[in-house]
């Protein structure tokens, strides 16, 4: 007796808004992650420091960002996933512009925090996904990481651009890409508690 077999796009029909929001999610802080994380050791150079302080500034907040996803799952017990996105969303953008600005220990502070709390809601999202789409679990998966993540690098390169536009000063660019979670967070409000 052959089975009778869901097409992908069965599976994911009755939840695609519910996944389309979630991918704009992943793909707008994705895009701010991947601007950070190649802009970072131009940032230090910028402003006159070793290439040295660049990796460790890069290790740290790539460190805190792999904290963040690891709390993000613990956390999302006590708090709704839908919550978890919005609040670190909202939290994120604002840290991440206060460190673009800021000197030192403080520097050091925000950098931290702001990789911990932009990449909490990861757990959560994908735990979002998976729930909604059961029967395509890998599927949500691959949507989520994969190709949020592949639409974002490409999305990144257009802050390259804007870098330039200011004579290779990559703070403007950082600037911008750092309000893309408050954006995300808009995306997240219309999801189910």
């Amino acid at each position: 007796i052959k089975e009778k077999t869901e097409s992908i796009i069965q599976i994911i029909r009755p939840k695609a808004k519910l996944i389309f929001f979630l991918f704009m999610i992943v793909t707008l802080r994705s895009t701010t992650r991947v601007v950070f994380v190649n802009f970072l050791s131009l940032f230090i150079k910028q402003r006159q420091l070793s290439l040295m302080i660049g990796a460790i500034v890069l290790f740290v907040f790539s460190l805190s960002t792999a904290v963040g996803t690891f709390l993000g799952g613990y956390i999302s017990k006590w708090v709704s996933r839908r919550n978890l996105l919005i609040y670190s969303m909202s939290a994120s953008s604002p840290l991440l512009i206060l460190m673009l600005y800021s000197n030192g220990s403080l520097f050091v502070v925000l950098l931290i925090l702001s990789g911990i709390i932009s990449s909490c809601s990861n757990p959560a999202n994908l735990a979002i996904a998976q729930e909604a789409i059961p029967k395509g679990a890998s599927t949500a998966s691959s949507l989520m990481m994969g190709a949020s993540w592949g639409v974002a690098a490409v999305i990144a390169m257009f802050f390259g651009i804007i870098a330039d536009h200011f004579g290779g000063n990559v703070v403007p660019a950082m600037a911008i890409s750092a309000t893309l979670p408050i954006v995300a967070s808009l995306f997240a409000i219309p999801i189910p508690k």
